[in-house]
């Protein structure tokens, strides 16, 4: 095998297999707790739980079974109620054929339910509020069989009595939403702690949420002003699912917190504003801490990221280290302390990004061996603590109309899971990457995508895959000699 010159990197594994371009391979021998395995599909469940659905995006259903099957869906909004609590707007069947996925668009399902039913003044009603970007809307999917999934992105497969969110912001142009979503007949009561700069703050106690709907909270309107915060979910009675809302609207709101989405025309003429931050991100909350939180792609250098690290006990301090391997596998490692119910944000930038507009740009960068570059889009990151933790990754990015990302870490590893079309970023070349890591500190995990050749990742190494549009179908199907852990590079 030659040598190939990149940073004078050489490269540990270079593998051709028919589905894809080419495989990449990166390890480095590091120590963090071992991720628990899930013993079934890494995340096929009979009932998923939206709490928030997407105005522009659509909502995938995926079957990866051998058979045809129908998914009944239950879509709740606030189109026909003066509240901004969504209640029952209707049920639908989608049917889903094998072996494939169905994207839906719940918005224009309900405007074509009212057209056949000739309900003409609720369908100008919904018009005019899609229109204002005052609609919100959540769902229930719910599937005979396994081996079905929604939308990962913005549906979860649980309902918890906790739930955590380690970012979020209501600064100068930003506006913060909870959406808590109740899907059973018996009425939910939650609390919602929030910690601060200026310490911990409870605005939200005994929040009522009536059966089968979803209260949104604007946080933005009790929490005025303040740039990065942690929220604490926890119920006194019922189990709920939990969604965030963010938006950065690219101009200062006034102090009544008006909050409108960030979908107002984007400045593009000459001599416009580029300086701030415009974006919107629907992340669905973390309802279980863990010992070790795994990303398994880095960051654009083009952009600006921060990870935030909540420590949900409110007696125990953990003490975290997080290693960050670069893609010539060189770890950088950093040890710090969390307090009990409090926060630690770290700060990773690019020379290549604009400053600034990041909303923890004011926090000191990562402190990096002198070998060790600036993290970039190949880099992966582990966080392991002594005791649990959640961790967020926010990405920003100017000039652009979606310069918001936000994701939590995986913690959940499995020897069966699917690479999901709908979910790749193919660039211009027409090709995506998706990282599978293998968490274990001893074993080697034999990887098969689809039925290609078998690849091997070494312990506590990294496969980076490159996939073909073309050649991708709706679902790859990965399967492992041992637990291991994909994402899509975003």
């Amino acid at each position: 095998m030659k040598t190939k010159s990149l940073r004078n990197l050489r490269w540990p594994i270079i593998v051709f297999i028919p589905l894809l371009v080419a495989t990449f391979a990166f390890w480095q021998r590091v120590e963090p707790n071992m991720v628990p395995e899930q013993k079934n599909n890494t995340v096929s469940s009979l009932s998923w739980f939206c709490p928030m659905l997407s105005q522009s995006k659509p909502l995938f259903l995926t079957n990866s079974t051998s058979k045809n099957e129908t998914a009944r869906v239950t879509l709740y909004s606030n189109l026909f109620e003066e509240t901004s609590t969504p209640y029952l707007s209707g049920v639908f069947e989608v049917k889903i054929d094998k072996n494939s996925s169905e994207q839906i668009s719940p918005y224009h399902l309900l405007k074509e339910v009212l057209v056949r039913q000739q309900r003409f003044g609720d369908l100008e009603r919904v018009n005019l509020l899609l229109e204002s970007s005052s609609v919100f809307m959540s769902a229930l999917v719910e599937f005979s069989v396994d081996g079905l999934v929604a939308d990962t992105d913005v549906c979860i497969n649980r309902v918890s009595s906790e739930w955590i969110i380690p970012f979020g912001s209501t600064g100068r142009d930003a506006c913060y939403f909870l959406l808590i979503f109740n899907p059973f007949q018996n009425t939910a009561i939650v609390d919602i702690k929030l910690s601060t700069d200026d310490g911990i703050r409870n605005p939200y106690d005994g929040l009522v949420i009536p059966s089968t709907s979803t209260l949104v909270v604007n946080v933005s309107e009790k929490v005025v002003r303040r740039q990065h915060f942690s929220t604490h979910l926890t119920t006194r009675v019922g189990k709920v699912a939990v969604s965030k809302y963010q938006t950065f609207t690219g101009k200062s709101l006034n102090i009544s917190r008006n909050c409108p989405e960030a979908k107002h025309p984007f400045p593009t003429e000459p001599g416009s504003d580029f300086s701030r931050l415009w974006g919107e991100a629907i992340l669905v909350a973390a309802s279980l801490p863990a010992k070790s939180w795994y990303f398994p792609v880095g960051t654009n250098p083009l952009v600006q990221s921060s990870y935030t690290i909540y420590n949900p006990s409110e007696e125990m301090q953990a003490e975290v280290e997080v290693t960050f391997i670069s893609e010539a596998g060189v770890p950088a490692m950093k040890k710090f302390a969390v307090p009990p119910a409090h926060r630690v944000s770290l700060a990773i930038s690019s020379a290549n990004a604009a400053g600034g507009h990041h909303p923890l740009s004011e926090l000191p960068p990562v402190e990096m061996r002198p070998d060790f570059e600036m993290p970039n889009l190949l880099h992966w990151a582990i966080f392991s603590s002594t005791s649990d933790i959640v961790v967020q990754k926010v990405q920003t990015r100017l000039r652009t109309p979606d310069g918001l990302l936000e994701e939590m870490g995986l913690y959940v590893s499995s020897t069966k899971g699917n690479i999901y079309k709908h979910q790749l970023r193919f660039n211009d070349l027409e090709v995506a990457d998706v990282a599978i890591i293998n968490p274990a500190s001893d074993t080697i995990a034999k990887v098969r995508v689809s039925g290609s050749s078998e690849v091997e990742i070494p312990p506590l190494g990294r496969l980076l895959l490159m996939l073909d549009k073309s050649k991708t179908a709706d679902i790859e199907q990965v399967v492992s000699s041992s637990p291991v852990l994909i994402r899509p590079v975003s």
